[in-house]
């Protein structure tokens, strides 16, 4: 169970705004709550506050939009934050009934709307083609999980290798059309995100440099996924370095490193956060023979819930306790410092640590936040996902009862 709002990105270059921008307020369309309700303002016809996108930027969101049974079920953020203005991301966000999101998006809007000529149909089409086959083998991966099997975690680059080799590169780029930098910019960042220590981080910042060097402004959210690759990547001297040059970021926290252990260390290691000091110190994790890795989100209601409820639940939680309860953040993202930082100082008892590369790490193969990793001597042994509305106490316990059965 995952709480996600697909991300996507953002550039600028301007283009003239399309008729919804400009739509008296009593024009308008209510807000949409369900799925035929949204199929319905499609056939009328009528304008929409999305009209204010580009061509190319709606088919984007249109391709992003879910509808659940409850409504609105998911949607990507990019060709919004990255196109609108904040009244037309405004407007956008209460026809789709996704108001709750307007504060966190609008944090997004440095610089002003990046509206490029659109790419070419073979360059949109492969962007498109990668976009479907990660979707895929996300399901993939969690129903090799499921059936007790290890998931390939390096298909979507693979993918991502076969539909853009040919584009990569400082020279290929210069030979792009303008509109081309956003998609293929797009593609490397998916890729660099499922692994950041691919080839795919290093084209992400050959295509954003070829943006900047064409003149294109990219605070509009490019900048942003440039910062969390290298945070991600846990190239902490580069981000600094990046972020130093672009006051927009300095809200961000990068923290300094101080590295114990050396490049020749063998094993897992995480960082400890001083938050006085804004620094991350790398240190052995500790060994157990037995543990039980709880990997949680920073943003994630499900993470929360199941937080609370483990810290709500004393015998619930002196069992887990007991089978080596550790609680993790993804090793493959951005730390969520501030998170991490207020969660330890409320738990004490039961802090937040931080994998420090994921390559140390790679028993977890994180697909959704929260779950749980029963290990014996570093190997998976049992494993559970999510947390429902109603709870998973008992499917915790089960966890625990099905590792002790195969040790």
């Amino acid at each position: 169970m995952k709480a996600v709002i697909p991300l996507v990105l953002a550039i600028a270059c301007h283009l003239p705004l399309h008729a919804a921008a400009n739509l008296p307020a009593q024009a308008a369309p209510a807000a949409v709550h369900s799925r035929a309700a949204w199929d319905a303002v499609l056939a009328s016809g009528q304008p929409t506050p999305l009209d204010a996108l580009t061509p190319y930027g709606k088919r984007r969101f249109l391709r992003g939009l879910h509808w659940g049974e409850r409504g609105l079920g998911g949607f990507s953020t990019i060709p919004l934050t990255r196109e609108l203005t904040p009244g037309q991301l405004q407007a956008a966000l209460h026809f789709i009934d996704a108001d709750d999101h307007l504060a966190m998006l609008s944090r997004d809007l440095a610089g002003p709307p990046l509206r490029l000529p659109p790419p070419s149909t073979e360059v949109e089409s492969r962007l498109d083609q990668l976009e479907r086959f990660a979707a895929e083998d996300d399901e993939r991966r969690q129903d090799a999980e499921a059936a007790g099997a290890t998931p390939d975690g390096q298909a979507v680059e693979q993918r991502y290798r076969e539909l853009f080799h040919d584009y990569m590169g400082a020279a290929a780029l210069r030979r792009q059309a303008p509109g081309n930098l956003l998609p293929l910019f797009d593609a490397a960042v998916l890729a660099a995100e499922q692994s950041p220590d691919s080839p795919a981080f290093a084209e992400l910042l050959l295509v954003h440099a070829e943006l900047a060097t064409r003149g294109i402004d990219t605070r509009r959210t490019l900048d942003d996924r440039v910062l969390y690759a290298m945070l991600a990547a846990r190239s902490f001297e580069q981000a600094q370095g990046f972020a130093a040059t672009r006051p927009h970021l300095a809200h961000h926290a990068v923290p300094r490193v101080v590295d114990t252990l050396g490049p020749g260390f063998q094993g897992r290691s995480e960082f400890r956060y001083d938050a006085a000091g804004a620094t991350l110190t790398r240190v052995a994790a500790p060994p157990a023979s037995t543990e039980l890795l709880m990997v949680v989100g920073s943003g994630c209601h499900f993470s929360r819930d199941a937080l609370d409820a483990i810290a709500g639940d004393a015998a619930l939680k002196a069992r887990l306790r007991e089978a080596g309860l550790t609680l993790v953040v993804p090793p493959r993202a951005p730390i969520p410092l501030a998170y991490i930082a207020d969660w330890n100082a409320a738990h004490p008892d039961l802090p937040l640590r931080i994998p420090a590369y994921a390559r140390e790490w790679q028993a977890l193969e994180v697909l959704g936040t929260p779950e749980f990793y029963l290990l014996k001597d570093g190997k998976v042994i049992a494993k559970r996902s999510g947390w429902p509305a109603e709870g998973n106490r008992a499917g915790l316990l089960e966890l625990l009862d099905a590792g002790r059965r195969q040790q």
